[in-house]
């Protein structure tokens, strides 16, 4: 059957941390819940819990994983957290108390897929946020936060990894530097503008959009690299990439519905160095937009089957063409 969470009472940890097959620790339902006493270990920095999804529907609200995880309170010294496979409907009150979370770096929650309504707000620390199938989680504010309140919920956060949470609507972050947006829906790709100091942007397997919603990208001016890949249903870039004059790298792969680079929405990629065009089965020609490329130092077409070079046009000394 294995070990008892409260056999980690005395022992002295440091480092790091994984403790596996949580749907076993039906310890945490007495009155000595704690006594796994992670709180005391005050060499730990690395923490992972994990219920089996195999196991463990995910599907199944189970009010006992809320009070195994509720009595895992690490000491405030720890610096990365993950969480995988939990099915409770709330996040742990001390992932809502400043004092213990004050040092996490880096969160990462993996199927999370009865957590409703809000992420916790008090990480001042945090630089790094993992999201993966959270399908109930909505917002990272409440209803009627003043407009300031926002802008020290997450001070240093600069990179945002977010999959499969489609109801999440972001707000207003501008440390983040780095984000990546998958299986998204069309209210998320709205607020990715309240990222606005956004250097680089990938958004991927969002099969269903045929196209972005407007303004999306309108603020994102310090973008530099852009990644769009896997939208199997979308007909035309977004036309706010003529205002994103830093942007140095594009690369478009698995969008079948493009025909074309329309000539308006490259007029404005005066600094892009690097175009990389994949998969994109439908893509028949390279417009005279590329004309105004005029840094551009690196092309790469690839399993693109329609006959792509049948019209195009290059800028003047272009070094290769992949």
């Amino acid at each position: 059957m294995g070990y008892r969470l409260e056999e980690l009472h005395g022992l002295v940890l440091e480092g790091q941390l994984h403790i596996k097959c949580l749907e076993l620790a039906v310890w945490a339902l007495d009155a000595k819940s704690k006594d796994a006493n992670l709180i005391a270990k005050t060499g730990l920095r690395q923490l992972r819990l994990s219920w089996t999804q195999t196991q463990h529907n995910s599907d199944t609200i189970n009010a006992a994983d809320e009070q195994v995880l509720d009595a895992l309170e690490p000491h405030p010294n720890l610096k990365y957290l993950k969480i995988e496979n939990y099915r409770g409907t709330v996040f742990p009150n001390w992932m809502n108390n400043i004092s213990a979370v004050k040092n996490l770096v880096r969160i990462e929650l993996d199927e999370f897929r009865n957590c409703l309504g809000l992420l916790p707000l008090a990480f001042p620390s945090l630089e790094e946020l993992n999201l993966y199938e959270l399908p109930n989680l909505e917002k990272f504010l409440r209803d009627g936060a003043v407009a300031g309140s926002h802008q020290i919920t997450f001070p240093r956060l600069y990179k945002l990894d977010i999959s499969a949470v489609p109801k999440l609507i972001l707000p207003r972050l501008p440390s983040v530097r780095n984000l990546c947006a998958s299986r998204c829906k069309e209210w998320l790709l709205r607020s990715i503008s309240n990222c606005y100091a956004l250097t680089s942007l990938e958004i991927c397997n969002c099969e269903d959009l045929t196209s972005f919603p407007s303004g999306m990208m309108q603020e994102l001016t310090c973008l530099k690299n852009l990644c769009l890949n896997g939208f199997a249903r979308l007909e035309n870039l977004p036309n706010e990439l003529i205002h994103l004059n830093d942007l140095e790298k594009l690369e478009v792969a698995f969008c079948d519905g493009i025909l074309t680079f329309p000539e308006h929405v490259l007029q404005g990629l005066i600094s892009l160095q690097t175009l990389d065009i994949s998969y994109s089965r439908r893509l028949k020609s390279l417009s005279e937009g590329f004309g105004h490329l005029t840094s551009l130092e690196n092309l790469q077409i690839s399993d693109c089957p329609e006959p792509v070079f049948a019209k195009w046009y290059l800028p003047p000394l272009l070094p290769s063409v992949v």
